[in-house]
C-alpha cells in the first residue's frame, strides 16, 4: 500500500509541476476517492475507513476565501464533505446550471468569491434548486414527506434565509443577514439531504429480523420433522409450504414497503409475530414428539460430501466475487459429484453405471459452453450462445436433436408413455414451425397480418395442447405420484424449450440425459438422487444464458403467443423463460424421491435464509444491489414458485386421500 501512495504522490508532484510551466490562473486541481479501504485492503462495506475517502483542493494562484458558513467535521477535526456536494460546486465553478436532481449544497471552500455576497447568490441558487427538487417529487409521491410537521420545519429555514436574503438585497452592506442567510440556506439543504437519505436509504431492521426469524423457525420445524420416526401428514406438509410462501412474501413487502416514521408494533408486526409463536410452537412440539431422534436412511460418502458442499455454499454467498462466480462453483460441485458416482460404481462392478457416470461428466462438461459468465470488474455479460453451439442456431437441427434423443430414451425406458410420447411429438412440431415462421418472417422483414397471426398461433397451440395434457394427468388415475410427474416432466418441456427459444435445446437435451441417468443410477444403486435435482436446477439455470442479475433477462420472452404486452401473462412467460430448468426439477421431484419432497424444499429453502442474513447483513455493502440484492430476489422467486406447487400437489394428495377415506 506504500508503494501505491508514494507512487501516486510522484504523480501530484508531477501535475503540480506543471502548473508553473504555463498552465492558466484559473485552473483548480482536485483530488479525491471514491471509497476508502479498510485495514485489510477491502472495501464496499460501512466502516468508516470504507465510506470515507481523502479530498484534497490545490491552486497555484487563487486563494480562497475561509467561508462563513462552518461545516461539519469528523472525529478527527477534519472537514466531511459528502460526495454529492460535488456536483453543484463544480457546475459553479464550470458556469453550468446546478442539476434538477441534485440535492448537494456548495462546497464554499472551493468557490473564489471576491465578496461573501456572491457567496450568499450562489447559495440562494442552490437553495432554490433543491427546493424545487423537493416540491416536484412530493407532488409525485405526496407520503414523501410523511409528516407535515417535518414539511414544515424543512421550509422555516428556506424562508427565513429568503426573508434575509431580499433585505440583503435592499442593504448589501448588511453583514450580519448575509452570514445568517447563509446559514440557514445551509441548513435547509443540510435537512433536505437527510429526510431523502432517511426515505431512500434506510432500512426497517426490525421486520427483517422478524421474517428471517420466522422463515429459520419455518427450516428448524422442517429439519427436525425430517428425522421424526413418524412420516408427517401431507396436511403437515401443506401447511409448512403455505408457511414458508407467506414468510418469505411478507419479508419481501416488508423490506420495500414499510413505513419508518410511524412504527405501531402491534399493528405492524402483529401478524409476523403470531406465525413466529406458532412456528416455535410447532418446533417445539416435533423435538418432544419426535423421542428418539432417528435416521431415516444411512448416509453414503456422496451423501456427506453434498452436505459439505451445501456448507461451504452457504458461506461463500456471503462473498460478492463468489456470486459472480457461482455458476463455476456449481459446475465443480457437480462434477465431482459425478466423479463419485464412477468410483462407487466401480467399486460395485456395475460397469454399466460407470458409463453412464462417464457420459454425464461429459453431459456436464459440454453444458459449461452454453453459460454466459460475468465479469467481476464490468458485471457485463457474454454472448448469448457462443461460437461452439452454432451448429445448434437453426431449428432444423434444434428439432432433429430435442425431438429424437427424449422420444428415444422415453420409448425404450418407459413404453406405457404413449400418451405422453404423443403430446410430446405433437408440440415439438408446432414449436419447430413456429421457429421456422419466426425465422422466416425476420429474414424476409415481412410484417403481414397472416404472418404475425401464424406466431401467435403457433405458441397458443403448444399452450393448449400442454394444459389439456396437464389436465389429463391431474384428474386421470394414476398409478403414483412418481409416474404422473415424470410424465409432467416430459410434457413441460416443448412449452419451456419455445419460451427459451432453439439456440437452447443442446442445453434442453443435455439437461433431459442427465435428468434420466441420475434417475435410473438411483433406482439400480440407491442413495438419495435429490442431492443431483438440487445442484441440477442450479447448473442449467447458469447453462441457458441466465444469471443472478437482471440485466442477463429475456425480456423478448415475454411476447411468445402474444401480440402485445399483458402485464399478468408476458410476466408468467418471462419467470418460465429465466426459472425454465428449475421448474422443471420442481414438478419432477416425485420422480426421483416421492417420499422425501421435504428435503427438495429443505435445501432451498435454506439457501433462501442464508441470502436473508446476507442481504440484512450487506444492507449497506458497495454491491447490494448489483449482487447481492438481485441473487436474493431470484432465490425467493423460486422458492415461492416451488412452495406453490408442493401445495398444490399436497392439497391434490390430501383430497384423494379423504376421498379413500370416505368412500
Amino acid at each position: 500500500m506504500s508503494n501505491k501512495l508514494t507512487q501516486m504522490n510522484n504523480v501530484i508532484k508531477h501535475v503540480i509541476n506543471d502548473f508553473s510551466g504555463g498552465v492558466r490562473d484559473d485552473t483548480l486541481l482536485l483530488v479525491f476517492g471514491d471509497h476508502g479501504m479498510n485495514d485489510f485492503g477491502d472495501h464496499g462495506g460501512d466502516s468508516s475507513l470504507e465510506v470515507d475517502a481523502a479530498f484534497w483542493a490545490y491552486s497555484s494562484h487563487k486563494k480562497f476565501n475561509v467561508p462563513t458558513v462552518k461545516r461539519e467535521k469528523d472525529s478527527n477535526g477534519d472537514l466531511d464533505v459528502p460526495q454529492i456536494d460535488f456536483v453543484p460546486t463544480v457546475a459553479r465553478l464550470l458556469g453550468l446550471p446546478i442539476p434538477f436532481g441534485n440535492l448537494g449544497g456548495l462546497i464554499l471552500d472551493l468557490l473564489p468569491f471576491g465578496h461573501s455576497l456572491d457567496a450568499l447568490s450562489s447559495m440562494h441558487v442552490n437553495a432554490w434548486q433543491v427546493h424545487k427538487y423537493l416540491i416536484a417529487y412530493n407532488q409525485l409521491d405526496p407520503s414523501f414527506i410523511p409528516s407535515e410537521h417535518i414539511m414544515n420545519e424543512i421550509h422555516h429555514h428556506f424562508e427565513i434565509a429568503n426573508n434575509l436574503f431580499n433585505k440583503v438585497i435592499n442593504d448589501v452592506s448588511n453583514q450580519e443577514a448575509i452570514d445568517e442567510s447563509m446559514k440557514h440556506y445551509y441548513l435547509f439543504i443540510r435537512d433536505t439531504s437527510r429526510i431523502c437519505r432517511d426515505r431512500w436509504a434506510k432500512f426497517d431492521v426490525v421486520r427483517m429480523g422478524a421474517g428471517i426469524v420466522l422463515v429459520a423457525a419455518i427450516v428448524l420445524t422442517m429439519i427436525a420433522d425430517c428425522f421424526k420416526s413418524q412420516s408427517t401428514s401431507t396436511k403437515y406438509q401443506l401447511f409448512l409450504s403455505f408457511m414458508i410462501m407467506y414468510a418469505v412474501v411478507k419479508l419481501r413487502i416488508s423490506v420495500f414497503g414499510s413505513n419508518y416514521y410511524t412504527l405501531d408494533l402491534v399493528q405492524e408486526y402483529g401478524d409476523v409475530t403470531m406465525f413466529f409463536v406458532s412456528m416455535t410452537s410447532i418446533l417445539v412440539y416435533n423435538i418432544i414428539d419426535s423421542g428418539k431422534i432417528q435416521f431415516k436412511q444411512s448416509f453414503d460418502y456422496i451423501d456427506l460430501f453434498n452436505g459439505i458442499c451445501l456448507v461451504l455454499y452457504l458461506f461463500s454467498l456471503f462473498s460478492n466475487s463468489f456470486i459472480v462466480y457461482e455458476d463455476r462453483v456449481v459446475f465443480f460441485f457437480i462434477t465431482t459429484n459425478g466423479f463419485l458416482l464412477i468410483y462407487r460404481s466401480w467399486n460395485n462392478q456395475n460397469y454399466r453405471n460407470v458409463v453412464l457416470g462417464i457420459i454425464l461428466v461429459v453431459c456436464v462438461r459440454l453444458s459449461t459452453y452454453t453459460v454466459r459468465y460475468r465479469s467481476h470488474g464490468t458485471h457485463q455479460m457474454g454472448s448469448d450462445t457462443p461460437i461452439s453451439w452454432e451448429v445448434f442456431n437453426s431449428p432444423y437441427a434444434a428439432y432433429i436433436f430435442v425431438t429424437l434423443i427424449p422420444l428415444a430414451v422415453l420409448y425404450i425406458s418407459q413404453k406405457s408413455f404413449k400418451t405422453i410420447s404423443i403430446s410430446y411429438a405433437i408440440q415439438i412440431l408446432f414449436v419447430w414451425l413456429y421457429w421456422i415462421r419466426r425465422d422466416l418472417d425476420a429474414a424476409n422483414q415481412v410484417k403481414s397480418t397472416d404472418s404475425l397471426d401464424l406466431q401467435v398461433y403457433y405458441p397458443r397451440v403448444v399452450y393448449l395442447i400442454w394444459l389439456s395434457t396437464t389436465l389429463y394427468l391431474l384428474i386421470s388415475k394414476q398409478r403414483s405420484a412418481k409416474s404422473r410427474s415424470m410424465k409432467l416432466f416430459f410434457c413441460t418441456i416443448p412449452v419451456l424449450l419455445m419460451i427459451k427459444g432453439y439456440n437452447y435445446s443442446a442445453s434442453f437435451a443435455l439437461m433431459y440425459t442427465q435428468t434420466v441417468i441420475i434417475q435410473y443410477i438411483s433406482r439400480k444403486e440407491g442413495g438419495n438422487g435429490l442431492w443431483f435435482w438440487c445442484w441440477f436446477g442450479m447448473q442449467y439455470f447458469f447453462s441457458m444464458g441466465n444469471q443472478n442479475t437482471v440485466n442477463t433477462i429475456q425480456w423478448n420472452s415475454g411476447f411468445v403467443g402474444i401480440q402485445e404486452t399483458h402485464l399478468v401473462f408476458s410476466g408468467i412467460l418471462v419467470t418460465c423463460n429465466t426459472l425454465a430448468p428449475k421448474i422443471l426439477y420442481i414438478i419432477s421431484i416425485p420422480w426421483i424421491n416421492k417420499n422425501n419432497s421435504r428435503l427438495y424444499l429443505i435445501f432451498h429453502s435454506i439457501i433462501s435464509l442464508v441470502n436473508m442474513i446476507n442481504v440484512t447483513i450487506q444492507r449497506r455493502h458497495l454491491m447490494v444491489w448489483a449482487i447481492f440484492a438481485p441473487k436474493f430476489i431470484f432465490d425467493q422467486i423460486c422458492l415461492i414458485l416451488m412452495c406453490a406447487y408442493l401445495t398444490a400437489q399436497s392439497f391434490t394428495m390430501t383430497n384423494k386421500f379423504n376421498k379413500k377415506i370416505y368412500s
